[in-house]
């Protein structure tokens, strides 16, 4: 059986556009249920093996980690800069938004950096490169209505 390609990328992507036309706030338990069910499934078939994360390296987990912690989407979704961090960075000076949600999600995020660590730098390379891809792409499909 074929994995199934997801990206990350896309799918942090996919959660702001959603957030923003409903409300990216921890008082909207639609957002906050959706992002649950949609990464608890992730990393269950990350766990048995039914998905590659073709965008996972360590930008892509950074994103990930500042989106659960609460940190403010960094880029404006119409004008997406692929080389650029979507979220603040988390560190001294930066704190998360008060009022957006964060979901404890310590399994993925030990599961992601445990398969990061195996991968090789050409491998990582081709998921930057990805990465990058993918929120060219989705830029592109929002200034077209895609």
């Amino acid at each position: 059986m074929e994995k199934k390609q997801v990206c990350l990328t896309k799918l942090l992507l996919c959660f702001e556009k959603y957030g923003s036309s409903l409300g990216m706030i921890w008082e909207n338990s639609e957002i906050r249920d959706h992002v649950w069910s949609e990464l608890s499934g992730l990393e269950k078939d990350l766990k048995q093996g039914n998905v590659e994360i073709i965008d996972l390296c360590k930008r892509s987990l950074n994103d990930l980690r500042a989106f659960l912690a609460g940190y403010r989407f960094k880029q404006c979704l119409l004008c997406l800069k692929a080389n650029k961090p979507l979220y603040l960075p988390i560190r001294r000076g930066n704190s998360p938004e008060e009022s957006r949600p964060r979901w404890e999600m310590n399994s993925l995020i030990a599961l992601l950096e445990a398969m990061i660590s195996k991968m090789s730098p050409a491998a990582l390379k081709a998921a930057l490169a990805a990465r990058e891809q993918a929120i060219s792409d989705f830029a592109r499909s929002l200034k077209f209505g895609l």
